[in-house]
C-alpha cells in the first residue's frame, strides 16, 4: 500500500495506490482516472458508477470515432439488455438528461425508453417513449408503439394517435389519425 509506479522523468506521471481499495493515474500531475469498488472514474476521484466521467469543460465529455471509408454502420453505441428470462413491458434502457433546478435538485428533464412490446420469437415489438417534464411532472408527450406514433398519450383512448394499417384493397398506404372520437383515414 502507497506504492507509486513513476512513469516519467519530472515525476508527474505515476500509477498510485496509496488509499486502501483505489488505484489511481496521473498525469502531468493532474488526477485523470481512479479505479476503485464502484467503478472507473475518469475525471473524478470518486466514481459513483461503474463508469463515471466528469468534467467542467465545454468540450466533447465522450466521442466514438470511426474512420472507415465505407457504407457500413460504424461507429455504432449498443445498449443491450441481455435478460434471462425477456418478457413483454421489459424496459431495455433509458437515456435521460439530467440537470438541476433552482432549488438544487436533480431533474430527469428529458427521457427517452425503449420497452419491448412483444418478446415472442417472430412476433417481436417495440415502444419507445419520449418524457419531458411539464410542471413539476414527467409526462410521455410521444410514443412509438409498434405501427402507430401517439402524441401526448400512452393508449389510443385519449391524446392524438397516428397509426399506420391497410385500405379496403389490402395496400399498405394507408394511415389514420385519431383524436378522441374524431378519427381520419389518409390514403
Amino acid at each position: 500500500n502507497g506504492d507509486e509506479l513513476i512513469l516519467d522523468v519530472d515525476g508527474d506521471t505515476s500509477i498510485t495506490a496509496d488509499t486502501d481499495d483505489q488505484i489511481d493515474f496521473k498525469a502531468g500531475g493532474s488526477d485523470i482516472a481512479t479505479i476503485n469498488a464502484s467503478g472507473l472514474g475518469l475525471g473524478t476521484t470518486s466514481p459513483s458508477a461503474q463508469l463515471h466521467i466528469q468534467g467542467s469543460d465545454i468540450t466533447d465529455q465522450v466521442l466514438i470515432e470511426n474512420t472507415n471509408s465505407g457504407a457500413e454502420t460504424a461507429p455504432d453505441l449498443t445498449i443491450y439488455r441481455n435478460s434471462s428470462s425477456p418478457a413483454d413491458s421489459d424496459t431495455l434502457g433509458n437515456i435521460i438528461f439530467r440537470g438541476r433546478n433552482d432549488n438544487s435538485q436533480d431533474v430527469n428533464y428529458f427521457e427517452i425508453t425503449a420497452v419491448i412490446g412483444d418478446a415472442s420469437d417472430g412476433t417481436e415489438d417495440t415502444k419507445v417513449e419520449i418524457a419531458t417534464q411539464s410542471n413539476g411532472s414527467a409526462n410521455t408527450t410521444m410514443r412509438f408503439d409498434s405501427n402507430k406514433v401517439l402524441f401526448n398519450t400512452t393508449t389510443t383512448d385519449n391524446g392524438m394517435v397516428v397509426s399506420k394499417g391497410t385500405d379496403t384493397a389490402g395496400n399498405n398506404a394507408c394511415y389514420g389519425l385519431e383524436r378522441g372520437s374524431y378519427k381520419s383515414t389518409i390514403g
